[in-house]
């Protein structure tokens, strides 16, 4: 849930807790947003239906799966908006008061932010901007217009688990994930780990999945522990 105690965010919350916004894109090229009270929700004149041009998503790809620890940009097509917001959310499935990272109000004219970021994130950067966990993300953009909010479609992405390293247990082979943690990634870890090959270089005792170019006790215990839990 997000932090009530940091008033941007908890702004950002207050919104959210109060309106839904929909999309339509079945019957043509151009996304509806629609803003509905939730029940309980402050009373507002009934809001109409706006069709609005879609703002494109560019980067990563539909359904894109990214190594874990991985920089992810996200890009999206150039727009008149005065500020955009990137919304990032964990599962498949949006729930609006529980964003996983939020790169909020970004300049007019910004058509690409980047996690982990440390510089130029959006206001309210108290939500944090490290790197993704592994697992499955909704991500979207919305553009403010001053007359109403531009939404994108939305898309989902993948950060592959770390101990998800190769899909037939031969290190020679290469190592190749396959969206499950079996005895073939410990097979072809343990290769990699008394060759010392940096292809096994998970963490650098930080336990955040930093390699550090070296391979040791800390890749090890990194591996063995997201094994153990089949992530």
């Amino acid at each position: 849930m997000i932090r009530r105690s940091h008033c941007g965010v908890a702004l950002l919350a207050l919104l959210a807790a109060q309106w839904t916004a929909t999309a339509d894109v079945e019957m043509r090229n151009v996304v509806v947003c629609v803003l509905e009270p939730h029940v309980g929700a402050i009373a507002e004149p009934t809001a109409v239906p706006i069709i609005k041009p879609l703002i494109d998503l560019v980067a990563p790809r539909a359904a894109a799966h990214v190594p874990p620890g991985a920089p992810i940009t996200f890009e999206w097509g150039a727009s008149k908006a005065l500020d955009v917001t990137v919304m990032i959310f964990p599962g498949t499935e949006i729930v609006d008061d529980n964003p996983a990272r939020v790169f909020y109000q970004l300049p007019a004219g910004t058509t690409s932010a980047t996690l982990p970021c440390v510089n130029g994130c959006g206001d309210f950067a108290q939500l944090g901007f490290a790197a993704l966990p592994p697992g499955e993300y909704v991500w979207y953009v919305v553009g403010n217009f001053g007359s109403g909010d531009r939404c994108s479609q939305e898309r989902r992405l993948t950060i592959a688990c770390p101990a998800d390293l190769d899909n037939d247990g031969d290190f020679a082979n290469g190592l190749t994930g396959d969206g499950a943690v079996t005895i073939e990634d410990l097979l072809s870890f343990l290769v990699g780990f008394e060759a010392g090959n940096v292809l096994v270089d998970l963490d650098n005792g930080t336990n955040t999945g930093t390699p550090d170019n070296a391979v040791d006790i800390n890749d090890l215990l990194f591996f063995l522990v997201r094994f153990e839990a089949g992530c």
